[in-house]
């Protein structure tokens, strides 16, 4: 007998609407990994559903032991374009071919990767989670987190302790709700701290929360690791190199490949090279210094090609009067400092349009506008009666133009798909406001040099600004998840010896589609090549993972070959 939720009937029209699992898979064109990953997914999802009128009738035990026996803790893994989001696409469309919309919610541990899962970060989910009463969850069945490479301990054990308050499911891991983690833990780890496969108790200390989050990463034993990657169909052989670099072996033909991708210079230091395939590149480096360095070089150079009587338009953040009683010296530190210094807010932006920016705030990560995002500066608006003064940059020698009241607001192009609403009817979707009063999260403190007596110094400061930054520069973290049209790799590692990860220099070669995108000004080297290796518990997570995705699809495979000879 085929089940239609209490409302529906088979001899209703509404019949149509409700799409089998097979049916989605087709529509998402998904391969066997792909498949079994929904159908995973799907089946937990559609036999919840078909219990859920009689969990009303059961008691608060009952209801537990019922959550905890159909509950699905899974794990979708896969190198770069195998397809991931795909199978989150099938599952969204499942929910909603089911009237189900509700039902899930998205997620990511950055601001762009929720973006594309049009979803929310992690970061907003907690403190949603945190600030809301249990209603909050209402209807909710499933929760997808992508990027969990990025992912803290600390993050998995509140998320697990919030959803079994909202849910007042207390005995029942993240509150009987199902959880699917997106991700590939041999890309870039949290900053600062062990993914969540290290055992806590190999390192020197060993906290409770960090041993928790072990312990409950440990429960996602459903897995599938998709294993098809469409990223490189137009050079195979450059993404059969990425596919190994992943694993550590980078074979001297695919260094040969990459040192081939050198931007050398002649006699005259001009850069002798090649086109990236006619487009702008992005420079990745591993630091933000360097990143700003490369982004102030870009707004010179620029200004010296504007037309006569044009300058960049100098944006100063409003510091709230932190800098009143600080010396000349101590200024010229604070405006020095990279964005990241101040909760990715810039301490002052030199702007023209036209050029590539990316936004460093979750201005609204549900309309495509969130930190990462990429696109052009379209527009400055400036406030009625707004002066202007010409001042001389004194490290730079860039001539800038200062207005008085800052600008009111800048409107951005950003790529915001076909579904976009825009901000008017008669706007391209794809413009997009953004505002000078836009803060970040929480205060900074920042460092200055010690008092004459010794004593050290800080200044907490909360600066207004856009959102925004120049993009010719990138730094490695923000461009994971990506897929570049073209870059440029300023450096395999960086001389900030702990900004340096192993999984770097495969996250760099990764990035784009082919070798024709790519660029590289220094040569990838024994040394680095020696370097560049994932970490032996990172390799064994693998095979893990690996062991536990076949033995998910083989269980599957068992299960429709008992239900065909019934």
């Amino acid at each position: 007998m085929q089940w239609y939720p209490h409302a529906v009937t088979p001899n209703t029209t509404d019949k149509k609407g409700f799409a089998t699992i097979t049916e989605i898979s087709r529509l998402f064109t998904l391969n066997r990994l792909q498949h079994a990953a929904f159908r995973r997914i799907g089946s937990a999802l559609l036999t919840r559903w078909k219990k859920a009128d009689d969990l009303n009738y059961l008691t608060a035990t009952d209801v537990q032991k019922a959550l905890r026996d159909d509950q699905v803790l899974f794990y979708l893994g896969g190198e770069g374009g195998t397809g991931k989001t795909r199978v989150i696409g099938a599952v969204q469309e499942l929910c909603k071919s089911w009237r189900r919309g509700e039902c899930l919610l998205k997620t990511a541990l950055t601001g762009k990767a929720a973006t594309l899962v049009s979803g929310r970060t992690l970061a907003s989910l907690l403190l949603a989670l945190k600030s809301s009463k249990s209603r909050s969850t209402l209807g909710l069945d499933i929760i997808i987190i992508d990027e969990v490479s990025m992912m803290y301990k600390s993050q998995l054990v509140e998320l697990d302790q919030r959803l079994r308050n909202a849910t007042c499911n207390t005995g029942v891991p993240f509150g009987g709700i199902h959880v699917v983690l997106v991700g590939d833990f041999l890309q870039l780890p949290p900053v600062g701290a062990d993914p969540l496969y290290i055992q806590p108790w190999t390192r020197s200390r060993c906290s409770p929360t960090a041993l928790t989050g072990y312990l409950l990463w440990q429960k996602f034993t459903s897995v599938v690791i998709l294993e098809e990657s469409v990223r490189f169909r137009n050079d195979p052989e450059w993404g059969e190199g990425c596919r190994l670099a992943r694993l550590g072996i980078w074979t001297p033909e695919f260094v040969n490949m990459i040192n081939r991708r050198v931007i050398r210079q002649d006699g005259d230091g001009k850069s002798v090279g090649f086109t990236l395939n006619g487009n702008l590149p992005t420079f990745v480096t591993p630091d933000n210094f360097t990143r700003q360095a490369i982004n102030n070089l870009f707004v010179k150079e620029t200004a010296y090609r504007l037309p006569k009587g044009q300058y960049p338009v100098r944006v100063v953040a409003n510091f709230k009067g932190k800098l009143n009683g600080l010396s000349r010296s101590d200024i010229e530190i604070v405006m020095s400092l990279p964005d990241n210094k101040f909760g990715r807010m810039a301490p002052y932006l030199d702007l023209v349009p036209g050029m590539p920016i990316q936004i460093t705030q979750n201005v609204r990560a549900e309309k495509l506008a969130a930190n990462g995002t990429l696109g052009t500066l379209e527009k400055i608006i400036y406030q009625p009666g707004t002066a202007f003064r010409l001042v001389c940059d004194g490290v730079s020698g860039v001539i800038v133009k200062i207005p008085h009241p800052p600008p009111e607001a800048i409107i951005v192009r950003i790529p915001r798909g076909p579904l976009a609403k825009s901000i008017a009817s008669d706007i391209d979707s794809d413009l997009f406001p953004l505002f000078y009063t836009s803060e970040p999260y929480k205060p900074c403190d920042l460092s200055l040099p010690l008092s004459p007596s010794g004593e050290p110094r800080k200044l907490s400061v909360k600066i207004g600004q856009f959102p925004l930054v120049c993009a010719v520069g990138s730094t490695i973290y923000k461009v994971q998840g990506e897929t570049l049209e073209a870059m440029v790799v300023t450096e395999w590692r960086s001389q900030i010896a702990i900004t340096n990860k192993k999984e770097q220099p495969y996250l760099l070669v990764s990035r784009v589609t082919s070798r024709n995108a790519f660029a590289t000004l220094e040569p990838i080297t024994p040394e680095i090549v020696a370097w560049a290796h994932p970490s032996k518990e990172a390799l064994e997570e693998e095979a893990r993972l690996k062991v536990l995705s076949a033995k998910t699809v083989a269980a599957m495979d068992t299960e429709d070959y008992q239900h065909s000879r019934i």
